[in-house]
């Protein structure tokens, strides 16, 4: 090769030595950060919507005032003698027991104490109390799964970080071949976090926003309705505008329909802030619906009757016969223990299927709409919060609810005003909000914000 060629080809290289020299750290520092960002950018979650709040309460105060629901169910004694009556029956003679034996000693109780209304409740019927094997099974295996992970503390606290990477790995859920992310999992997912700390709330709408289908769009709606922290409520409305509004849409509807305040305004708060302006029709036919507060006429079980929407809570701990069918058989797909009143509740108590008296959770007659967590008085050994279990219900209205509601009408006629109810108030909430034209009505007052009335005492604990 000519030396000037030579010299040329040393040149080159040494020039592009200089270039890679100088060049490489910018471009490496470059390339670190672009995948920082994309990293960031699929581990941040979608933007929430903006919201504009009609209901400013804090968690602790929407905690507060659901200590005021009345409560229904067993109280202590009452579920310790049903625990040991049903304990004393063996393997053979389980059979007989009816799996609806929690109904039909509640419905004795009513009867006992001229309380029939003690007994009405949306009770499950036919094919929808049960769970079909293959659900239930998983079910089972998951539920002891994510018990584990809760039990997993640090300074006292369930371990947020450990929870949330246990759920982010891929392994099979123990005795079966689903992982945490596919539908199938909603329900234990729920069933078990709704009640936990916020931000193990919050980590319950993390799963499920990655979670497909109608099912988890439900839970996030219900999650946006229902939970108590508005930061849940705001992620959860954050995973919603994603998805599609008829996934979900029903849940936020018949919230706008409920007895007490809160839901109402959270739902209205979710339409409006999802733009879901297509409800249109859906809500300007609510806007002549009765108020959901208040006693309505109607006829029901061949009979006409006044009936009012109420909101109540049930002990989880003393009512596990209540809601679920006993179990006598060692291959029930999904069987856990009942806890003894009076006794400490060991952290595994449902999930030991060994000894004492054990319920079907396969089979399921009572579910709840949300649950939470709630100081208890004179606890005993059981822990000093518990789990409650909130329910709507409706129920028939007593003679001074039905006089209240006449004696109101007539105030109203005689001072010419139709006041909103909650109902109405929600409904225009979400419409003006959304800049969709509401029909013209002739509301002349709005309604003072009330605490939930207790106006009877419908619960025995009473």
């Amino acid at each position: 090769m000519p030396n000037f060629l030579l010299r040329v080809r040393s040149v080159f290289r040494f020039s592009m030595a200089l270039v890679v020299a100088f060049y490489a750290p910018t471009f490496r520092s470059s390339l670190r950060a672009q995948n920082k960002a994309d990293s960031a950018a699929q581990a941040a979650p979608a933007a929430a919507p903006s919201i504009k709040r009609r209901d400013t309460s804090s968690e602790e105060d929407l905690r507060t005032e659901l200590q005021l629901v009345p409560e229904l169910g067993f109280d202590r004694s009452e579920a310790l003698r049903i625990k040991g009556k049903l304990e004393s029956v063996d393997q053979v003679a389980g059979i007989q027991v009816s799996n609806d034996v929690g109904f039909q000693i509640l419905q004795q109780t009513a009867v006992r104490l001229n309380k029939p209304q003690l007994t009405a409740l949306p009770w499950q019927h036919g094919l929808n109390v049960y769970l079909e094997k293959p659900q239930a099974v998983l079910m089972a295996a998951a539920s002891i799964e994510l018990r584990s992970y809760l039990n997993q503390k640090r300074d006292g606290v369930v371990d947020v970080k450990f929870v949330r990477d246990r759920l982010n790995a891929k392994s099979k859920i123990r005795q079966t071949e689903a992982d945490w992310q596919q539908p199938d999992c909603v329900p234990a997912l729920v069933q078990m976090l709704q009640v936990e700390a916020t931000p193990i709330r919050l980590l319950l709408v993390e799963k499920l926003a990655e979670i497909p289908g109608k099912e988890s769009s439900q839970a996030l709606a219900k999650r946006a309705v229902f939970d108590l922290a508005p930061q849940v409520r705001e992620n959860a409305l954050a995973a919603l505008a994603t998805r599609p509004a008829n996934e979900y849409q029903d849940v936020l509807l018949g919230g706008l329909q409920w007895p007490w305040k809160p839901v109402v305004d959270h739902a209205a708060e979710a339409i409006a802030a999802l733009k879901l302006k297509e409800l249109g029709p859906e809500l300007t036919a609510l806007l002549r619906e009765p108020d959901p507060s208040l006693p309505i006429e109607k006829v029901e079980g061949g009979s006409s009757g006044h009936f009012v929407k109420e909101l109540v809570k049930v002990n989880h701990f003393r009512n596990c016969v209540l809601c679920h069918a006993p179990s006598y058989s060692h291959n029930d797909p999904f069987r856990r223990s009942v806890p003894t009143p009076g006794k400490k509740i060991p952290e595994f108590v449902y999930y030991d299927n060994s000894a004492g008296l054990l319920v079907r959770a396969d089979i399921t007659y009572l579910r709840q709409d949300f649950s939470v967590m709630q100081p208890v008085t004179n606890p005993g050994n059981w822990p000093a919060e518990q789990r409650f279990d909130y329910i709507l219900r409706e129920r028939r209205a007593t003679p001074e609810e039905i006089a209240l509601q006449q004696a109101r009408k007539q105030q109203n006629l005689n001072l010419k005003i139709e006041p909103a109810s909650l109902l109405q108030e929600g409904v225009l909430f979400a419409l003006r909000e959304m800049q969709v034209e509401a029909p013209p009505l002739k509301l002349t007052s709005a309604p003072i914000a009330q605490k939930i009335r207790r106006l009877t005492k419908p619960s025995i604990l009473d």
